[in-house]
């Protein structure tokens, strides 16, 4: 018998409506897997040095301060995790880091966190915690748009859209939204995004339906969709249209780096998608000194 996708999460909060929707998501994690649920709150209150470009160090939280923060996330999350056991972290530093550091050292199976609805130069400009530590953890992470469950207490998984393009990275998501798809009782659809116009169609059919079959697995039910156009474009498109609750899609672990390779198309698909992007990251320790290192992610 396999064992749990997932039995621990982390799940990063600000006390912001971002954070509420991703605590429900928590939650829906948590009840289907039987996972674990830790809240994990970084007090984010450098000490500058310098003026142009300041190093920065985070003096420690008191035990008293801890004490007090974690009372109030606890005090926060308690309409979205009523009846839900929960531990609580808080720790000083910055935040991307502190989150990534705390999934490596709890053993992680998930991170869930929300993101802000920023767009254009402002979000160019000032970045992106989660998008941050999409480049850093280990872990598997789920963003929540804001958009994401907007009004509703409970969010639901019944369809999963999960991009593919024949790759190893690939390979994990599909094999990764299989296994949801399966605990969720949802309707998986599989897309194949062409980006050019001289692939035989047939050939491409018989590739896609071989690459895919070995690992669908026995879930209910599965859609298989080609499509032509622009990558993010289509397969936003293809979210909207088949209403889908998750799109899942992998990423890759740099060689000599502990950071992940994001894309440009998954930048956009993570940038401009209502529903919550689960990013499944390839490490390079299943890799051997022979197999090639792919240097982008399942949509790039």
């Amino acid at each position: 018998m396999d064992e749990p996708l997932v039995r621990q999460i982390i799940a990063p909060v600000d006390t912001l409506d971002t954070s509420k929707q991703a605590l429900a998501y928590a939650r829906l994690f948590a009840d289907h897997f039987g996972a674990k649920i830790t809240l994990l709150h970084a007090e984010d209150v450098p000490i500058p040095f310098g003026t142009l470009d300041p190093l920065t160090a985070y003096e420690p939280l008191t035990a008293a301060e801890e004490g007090e923060i974690a009372e109030q996330i606890r005090v926060y999350a308690a309409d979205r995790l009523a009846g839900e056991p929960f531990d609580v972290l808080v720790v000083s530093g910055h935040p991307a880091r502190v989150i990534a550091a705390a999934a490596r050292k709890r053993g992680a199976d998930l991170i869930i966190m929300g993101t802000h609805a920023r767009r254009g130069w402002r979000r160019a400009l000032t970045g992106s915690v989660a998008e941050t530590v999409l480049r850093t953890a280990a872990s598997p992470v789920l963003v929540v748009p804001l958009l994401a469950a907007s009004g509703t207490a409970t969010p639901r998984i019944t369809r999963i859209v999960c991009p593919i393009n024949f790759s190893d990275v690939a390979r994990d998501a599909l094999r990764t939204a299989t296994r949801i798809a399966g605990q969720f009782g949802a309707e998986l659809i599989v897309v194949h995004v062409s980006e050019g116009f001289a692939d035989c169609d047939s050939q491409l059919d018989k590739q896609f339906r071989t690459w895919v079959g070995s690992d669908i697995g026995k879930i209910g039910s599965v859609r298989e969709l080609m499509l032509r156009g622009g990558a993010a474009e289509r397969v936003l498109d293809c979210v909207e249209d088949v209403d889908a609750d998750l799109l899942v899609m992998g990423t890759q672990q740099k060689r000599f780096s502990n950071e992940t390779v994001i894309g440009s198309t998954s930048e956009r698909l993570l940038r401009f998608s209502n529903v919550p992007i689960l990013t499944v990251v390839r490490a390079l320790a299943r890799l051997t000194i022979e197999e090639p290192v792919p240097v982008t992610p399942a949509f790039a």
